[in-house]
């Protein structure tokens, strides 16, 4: 398994003091998610993804309280150490309701989230529409992709943590993976930090003139 590469250097400059803003994203399939910016949706072009997949509530309502509630959490909880690295790209997170059996292996785990990120990947793109996009990202691995997956519950985060997948999508397969577990807020900070910088790369390297449209393409 290949390393990631991580980037870091000057802190990317980020406003202060706005409220976090959570909308309710439709998505391919219907899967519940709610998407945490602080800035114009339009310019958080470092979108960052996220899967829940621990068994949430039947009602509906309450799926979405909770993932609302989640989604906030982990913007403050990990805000100020997304802010380390690199990337001058406004972030965003799209936190997915995922819920899988939890006596799932974490390959299929891992499997199904990814096959579910592609089909999204693949429906957001076809809008055209930018405040939606889903960024590649570029790594030493030249992994094209990146999303965190909560597999456990709250309280077991500082002992199980996230997980943290970098993947290949060729042809919409999944190919090459390369995953770890990271624990606690700041680990999970850190890890989110390294993919703002790894969606920035990618900019750097498939629309350097900053025209987000190019993006679409990829």
């Amino acid at each position: 398994m290949a390393p990631i590469k991580e980037f870091r250097g000057k802190r990317a400059p980020r406003q202060e003091h706005l409220e976090d803003k959570v909308e309710h994203t439709s998505t391919h399939d219907g899967t519940f998610c709610s998407t945490v910016h602080r800035n114009n949706l339009a310019e958080a072009q470092a979108p960052i993804q996220i899967y829940n997949t621990t068994l949430l509530s039947d009602d509906k309502a309450e799926t979405q309280a909770h993932l609302d509630w989640l989604a906030i959490k982990i913007q403050k909880a990990t805000y100020d150490d997304r802010d380390i690295g690199y990337s001058n790209k406004e972030d965003r997170l799209d936190v997915y309701a995922f819920p899988l059996p939890a006596n799932m292996s974490q390959e299929e785990k891992i499997k199904k989230c990814i096959s579910h990120q592609i089909s999204e990947i693949a429906a957001r793109n076809a809008t055209g529409k930018v405040e939606y996009l889903i960024s590649g990202t570029y790594t030493e691995g030249l992994y094209k992709r990146h999303l965190i997956i909560l597999d456990c519950l709250m309280k077991e985060l500082e002992e199980k943590g996230f997980l943290e997948v970098y993947f290949k999508a060729e042809d919409d397969q999944m190919s090459e993976v390369s995953i770890r577990r990271v624990l606690g807020w700041e680990g999970l900070g850190v890890a989110l930090c390294g993919g703002r910088d790894a969606v920035t790369w990618s900019y750097n390297c498939y629309a350097p003139d900053g025209d987000t449209h190019t993006e679409l393409k990829q």
